[in-house]
C-alpha cells in the first residue's frame, strides 16, 4: 500500500491465472555497438524472488526532475511482478509494447501484468536518449537527451 498526495492507493491484482516475473536484458543493435534495453513481464512459476516496485528509484527520480513535483509525493508501490521469477514452462504468444516519445519502458505495467497472468510475454523496449529514462541490465540508466530531436 502506498500514498498518493495523502490517499490510500491500492493496485488491483492481474485476472488472469498466472503469477508474474519480471526481467531486464539488453539487445545489441545489429552493426552497432548500442544496446537496446528490454523489461519483459511473462507467466512466471511461485517465486519468494522480490515484488518489482511499480516506479523504483531511478523512475521516480526522472519524473520527479521532469514534472517538478517532490521525489517522496511519488509512490512506490510494489507491483505484482516478482523480478527474475522463473519462467512456467511451454510456449507463450510475445507481445511488443513500444511507448510513446519522453516516456518510459514501466509506463504501462499494469497492463504488461494483466496481459502476462493470461499467458503472454510482454516485451517493452527502452530507447536511449529519447525515453525519459532507460534503465540498462547492469543496472545503469540513462536519460531523456533535450537536444534531442522529437
Amino acid at each position: 500500500m502506498a500514498f498518493l498526495f495523502g490517499r490510500r492507493v491500492v493496485i488491483p491484482p492481474p485476472s488472469g491465472e498466472h503469477q508474474l516475473g519480471t526481467t531486464r536484458f539488453d539487445v545489441k543493435e545489429a552493426g552497432s555497438t548500442r544496446l537496446i534495453p528490454v523489461q519483459a513481464w511473462y507467466p512466471a512459476q511461485p517465486s519468494a524472488e522480490p515484488r518489482e516496485p511499480y516506479l523504483d528509484d531511478v523512475v521516480r527520480a526522472a519524473l520527479a526532475d521532469f514534472t517538478r513535483v517532490p521525489k517522496f509525493l511519488l509512490p512506490q508501490n510494489p507491483s505484482h511482478s516478482r523480478l527474475n521469477a522463473p519462467v512456467v514452462p511451454g510456449r507463450c504468444p510475445v507481445l511488443l509494447f513500444n511507448h510513446g516519445f519522453g516516456s518510459f519502458q514501466k509506463q504501462s505495467t499494469s497492463l504488461m501484468e494483466e496481459l502476462a497472468s493470461h499467458g503472454y510475454v510482454v516485451l517493452s523496449v527502452g530507447h536511449p536518449s529519447e525515453s525519459l529514462v532507460v534503465q540498462f541490465a547492469d543496472g545503469t540508466s540513462l536519460r531523456h537527451r533535450a537536444d534531442h530531436p522529437a
